[in-house]
């Protein structure tokens, strides 16, 4: 799916991280979600739209 090809490049815009994990709980893709969630809180451990996303879609 295309979302999978966006995943590896969402640290070079964190803006999309919060919109593209919405899609995927939308999308009932549960896995990828927390995939996504552990990976960019991984790359970018204190940048406060990581936080934000993770808030808001766990």
């Amino acid at each position: 799916a295309d979302l999978d090809h966006i995943g590896p490049h969402l640290p070079d815009d964190l803006d999309l991280v919060y919109h593209v994990g919405l899609l995927l709980k939308q999308l009932g893709r549960a896995e990828a979600l927390e995939t996504l969630l552990v990976r960019v809180s991984a790359a970018q451990p204190d940048d406060p739209r990581v936080h934000a996303a993770v808030h808001h879609l766990r």
